[in-house]
């Protein structure tokens, strides 16, 4: 059978720390498959499937410079801001882009971290600052009051709350003392006091070799993903046990047919193939997969839930405001994609956009007092696809 297959190939090895974990039953129901193949995929261009846009212009002033945004969180009507590695700091702006505080407790006080490893959000809101350089995890509440730190045995280079008793950690290898069975893992997930239920998904890491993809853990809605280097699946993942979602199927790709023995044969591999690059939307109604590609760089895929057929977004518009479009990573409502758009992106344009759209009133809000060391745009582009 097809779908125990895929789950056979990633040598998934599910087993319990303390107790055996059954892998879940799965059948051609529970998998969808995602095809790609360029000589059936439908094509449009970027007006037919974005029937809005907008964008959110982050308020710029001393005490909110951002290097980089490297997450992305909405809660309520607030947008989190992570700057994990320039700036080290959590920024809160309302949904119209005015700053509203910083989040930076840098130091080896008890309510302080050292780094930002990453950030997630627990299932009441919380904004939790993971900080494997002190084995611990901050909590805040959005208005940045510190709530309370909880002590990591295990570190984690993203982190996840299933539900309010269960965390999933995507962790690194061969740094446990207590756990000494999670060295060849990826995955672990945890019970509320720390313990091991079961882990997933043999690491692929070692001393002389390390790939990553752009992303591998994500949260949507109350929903948790995730995907395994060099295996073109999305895998749920709950309290229980995990299962294959979606199965990428690329045409003329044999990733899951190699072996790699060192990342100079990854970077070869990954620049004259077709490959799923980890960058994952799930929406209400549709799944956004980006696809490294050896020619077009990166091709982006709309899955339909419902018809279970694939839409490639090709590069072309008629509207200006999506030539920004470039690769989103977070969702924002039921079938909104969000993007971060740094400034030197947007000022390339400044003049081209300026002079031939000149009557464009959102041209002309987007340019109105930006300046190129102005905070990065969020742009929003809500998708739907006529299936008529």
């Amino acid at each position: 059978m097809r779908t125990v297959l895929c789950i056979c190939i990633i040598s998934f090895s599910i087993y319990s720390c303390k107790k055996s974990v059954n892998e879940s039953e799965s059948n051609d129901d529970t998998v969808q498959y995602v095809e790609y193949n360029p000589d059936r995929v439908k094509n449009a261009i970027r007006d037919s499937v974005i029937n809005k846009t907008w964008f959110v212009k982050l308020e710029t002033n001393k005490k909110n410079l951002i290097g980089n945004i490297d997450r992305l969180l909405f809660v309520d009507n607030s947008i989190i801001v992570v700057d994990q590695h320039i700036a080290k700091a959590v920024y809160v702006f309302d949904m119209n882009g005015r700053f509203e505080r910083q989040i930076s407790h840098i130091g080896n006080g008890p309510k302080e971290y050292l780094a930002i490893h990453t950030v997630f959000l627990t299932p009441d809101n919380q904004i939790a600052i993971v900080d494997n350089m002190k084995s611990k995890t901050l909590f805040f509440d959005k208005n940045g009051r510190y709530l309370r730190s909880e002590k990591n045995e295990i570190r984690g280079s993203e982190v996840e709350m299933i539900d309010e008793n269960n965390y999933v950690f995507n962790i690194y290898s061969g740094m446990y003392y207590k756990y000494k069975s999670l060295n060849d893992k990826s995955f672990v997930v945890l019970d509320k006091n720390g313990n091991p239920k079961y882990t997933f998904a043999e690491s692929l890491y070692s001393s002389t070799f390390h790939f990553t993809r752009a992303r591998n853990l994500y949260k949507f809605g109350n929903k948790v993903y995730c995907n395994v280097n060099f295996k073109n699946t999305i895998y749920e993942i709950t309290k229980d046990s995990v299962y294959a979602k979606y199965k990428i199927k690329l045409w003329d790709d044999k990733l899951e047919e190699r072996t790699f023995s060192s990342s100079d044969e990854v970077r070869e591999y990954i620049d004259n193939n077709y490959f799923f690059n980890g960058i994952f939307v799930e929406l209400e109604d549709y799944s956004y997969f980006a696809i490294g590609a050896p020619i077009y760089g990166e091709l982006k895929l709309l899955y339909d839930h419902k018809t279970h057929e694939c839409t490639s977004i090709s590069n072309d518009s008629y509207d200006p405001m999506l030539s920004f479009f470039t690769s989103p990573k977070e969702r924002f409502s039921d079938n909104t994609l969000v993007e971060s758009i740094p400034l030197n992106r947007i000022m390339f344009f400044k003049d081209l956009f300026l002079k031939e759209f000149p009557d464009n009133e959102s041209i002309k809000k987007l340019y109105d007092n930006l300046e190129l060391d102005s905070n990065p745009v969020l742009f929003f582009y809500n998708v739907s696809i006529d299936n008529n």
